[in-house]
């Protein structure tokens, strides 16, 4: 199935899901609006990677974007309830759209390592964001607390293995439940083991696996700036893909429930008939 197609397959699933949903022009131009302003900021696919991938990497970008505009234009105009928060939240997303950019452009150069670390920065950065935005006490803790120390704050709060914890705590507690499955997704033990294997390219400790997964035997390597990607790599994208395919929904729930914004539903409509197009995509 091309892009185009699945495009057109997503829309049509999410007329089902809900009547008032978005059009194929709407998409379009939404495509051609982002493309226009991300002008500069992506680079050309200049290696081998593939171009029906690169499509699907940049519309996941450009639907992450416009949830943050919308994010942003919401702490502008109609202001958040607490500023403070409003700020942070919008902050992080701004992060978060920075390293999805620099991961998807360093895939494209075949720069592995670097694209591992700053994927796995996404992964923190994104279920930091779920937490701050649905846990109460870790929102004061971490954003309004001044007497807590720094050592205080990681070891009971911000440690990943308390985030961890913490988010699956809302599995319990929420009655959403499409963030629900956006929690779900950050703390699966496949996403566990995703995060685990791309932390072995970020600590310095974890050297004699980095050099063996470029010395196995009879696998060519690249000792050049350029194109240091192993065999692997263009297999693991589709994982990188599938993970951003299953958090745009539940990104698009929190904002919704902050903010009421008033395009969101038919978006979510769109954004979970994604998912459910992927999810058929892999087991069909």
């Amino acid at each position: 199935m091309s892009f185009k197609d699945k495009v057109k397959k997503i829309i049509e699933m999410s007329k089902k899901e809900g009547e008032d949903s978005i059009s194929y022009e709407e998409i379009s131009l939404l495509i051609e609006y982002y493309q226009e302003e991300l002008n500069g900021v992506l680079i050309e696919n200049i290696s081998n990677c593939n171009n029906e991938t690169l499509e699907e990497i940049d519309f996941i970008l450009i639907l992450f974007c416009d949830i943050y505009n919308s994010w942003r234009d919401f702490l502008f105009t109609k202001k958040f309830q607490d500023e403070k928060f409003g700020i942070s939240t919008t902050l992080i997303f701004r992060d978060i759209i920075g390293d999805f950019i620099a991961s998807r452009n360093l895939y494209i150069l075949g720069l592995e390592n670097q694209h591992n670390s700053i994927t796995r920065n996404l992964i923190e950065k994104f279920r930091f964001l779920f937490l701050v935005s649905n846990d109460s006490e870790f929102k004061e803790k971490v954003l309004f607390d001044k007497t807590i120390t720094q050592k205080d704050l990681y070891n009971n709060y911000t440690k990943p293995s308390k985030i961890t914890k913490r988010l699956k705590k809302l599995l319990v507690t929420s009655e959403n439940d499409i963030l629900k499955a956006g929690v779900e997704v950050l703390t699966s033990k496949r996403t566990d083991e995703y995060y685990s294997l791309l932390s072995k390219f970020t600590h310095s400790n974890e050297l004699s696996f980095f050099l063996k997964y470029y010395l196995e035997e009879n696998i060519k390597y690249n000792v050049g700036f350029s194109d240091c990607k192993s065999i692997y790599l263009n297999s693991r994208i589709s994982y990188f893909i599938e993970f951003f395919i299953y958090l745009l929904a539940p990104t698009m729930s929190i904002l919704n429930s902050i903010s009421e914004i008033k395009e969101s539903k038919k978006k979510i409509y769109f954004l979970i008939s994604y998912s459910i197009v992927q999810i058929e995509e892999k087991y069909n």
